[in-house]
């Protein structure tokens, strides 16, 4: 699985998230330690609208480090997040309050739609080999 794909995951899994609970702003930055795809995005929320991007984010509140596939079980409720933290499946640096604004966020998100993103297929890529 390459970055864009596991970021793909996490993007779907998080589409169905309401975030005009959360108040003020939020930025987390997410690495995700996938052994095969690791890489950063970003998940912000700005006045109620959530934003799930594949960059990094200077001014952020926190960074978090997690795999794809961890953070799409905390997203859909099978994982909560706080023992997340506790069995350090997810890492935090940074505003602790900011990371577990991520629980608002999570209730949201149905499970339909985040089975649907830890189910994708993984599309496979050809390679180019020289002759």
């Amino acid at each position: 699985m390459t970055f864009i794909e596991a970021f793909d995951k996490v993007k779907a899994a998080m589409a169905g998230a309401d975030a005009s609970t959360v108040e003020g702003h939020l930025a987390i930055q997410v690495n995700l330690s996938d052994e095969d795809a690791h890489g950063i995005c970003y998940v912000e929320v700005a006045e109620g609208q959530l934003y799930v991007e594949p960059y990094d984010y200077y001014d952020r509140d926190a960074i978090i480090t997690v795999t794809s596939k961890d953070l799409v079980r905390v997203m859909s409720g099978r994982l909560g997040l706080e023992k997340a933290i506790e069995k350090g499946v997810i890492t935090v640096e940074g505003n602790l309050d900011a990371v577990l604004e991520l629980k608002k966020l999570a209730k949201k998100v149905t499970k339909k739609t985040a089975t649907v993103a830890e189910e994708a297929p993984v599309k496979k890529t050809r390679s180019c080999k020289k002759k």
